[in-house]
């Protein structure tokens, strides 16, 4: 089976500005609003999630936790995602309207490009609650036939990143997090290089000349840990993704 790694910005998913950390509702004049502000501005980067070459349908469920500096220290929050695809022939770039996608009863966003992501919003900035797992309800079309399903899979247990907060380009970088478990696998992100390694893995290096091409000034660096369920439903081949996402804002140098 060949997996690759897919980047939400490749499916062209408009939900990159939720990664950015939203810290309460002060009105703009509040002195928290101007402490608060992350001390640098940062490109949010969405998730990483594996693609699969045989599959007819990719479901990513996702928790997300991000650790973004500011002016009183480093601000964590945690938000809940999901992602679905559904290919026009497996491995193809084109995606098929699925008519309404729901992961735990809230809807995903349709894009121009029939793939589907969920957006929080301001009445539901930590998105997606998956206390009791994922669940997906498709209510299909002419070319996606409708199903339901809740996988069995959990979602892995990942601590946060925690390597240090300067990328030299010169030196290398060694990504790492204190714990990962339950993974399959584990994806490891400085900026825009990407490696996966196995799910038992706490650490990343990446050398000089994989970072060679990164841009100076302020990133990120993410670690994303995985489970996968295949699934045949209606005659498709359907991968089902639960995925833990911690991420963290960085210098490269």
């Amino acid at each position: 089976m060949k997996k690759s790694v897919l980047n939400f910005r490749l499916i062209g998913v408009g939900i990159a500005s939720v990664l950015i950390v939203s810290l309460g509702s002060c009105k703009k004049e509040d002195l928290l609003d101007d402490i608060l502000k992350p001390t640098e501005p940062v490109e949010a980067t969405p998730p990483p999630f594996p693609s699969v070459a045989n599959s007819d349908g990719t479901l990513v469920a996702i928790r997300s936790q991000t650790t973004q500096n500011t002016q009183i220290g480093p601000i964590t929050t945690q938000i809940g995602l999901g992602v679905a695809v559904f290919y026009e022939t497996p491995g193809a770039t084109t995606f098929l309207d699925a008519g309404t996608v729901v992961l735990n009863e809230l809807a995903l966003t349709k894009q121009s490009n029939n793939s589907y992501a969920f957006q929080p919003s301001a009445s539901n900035a930590s998105g997606i609650d998956f206390t009791g797992g994922s669940s997906w309800n498709v209510s299909g079309t002419a070319d996606v036939a409708a199903f339901a399903f809740a996988p069995s899979i959990s979602f892995p247990s990942l601590d946060a990143v925690s390597s240090g907060e300067t990328v030299n380009k010169s030196n290398g970088y060694t990504l790492t997090t204190t714990g990962v478990i339950g993974a399959d696998s584990v994806i490891f992100q400085v900026g825009t290089v990407l490696k996966t390694v196995a799910g038992n893995a706490t650490s990343c290096t990446f050398s000089s000349s994989e970072l060679s091409g990164l841009s100076t000034g302020t990133s990120i660096v993410q670690i994303a840990a995985y489970k996968m369920q295949n699934e045949t439903i209606t005659s498709k081949n359907y991968y089902f993704i639960n995925e833990s996402v911690v991420t963290k804002t960085v210098t490269v140098e």
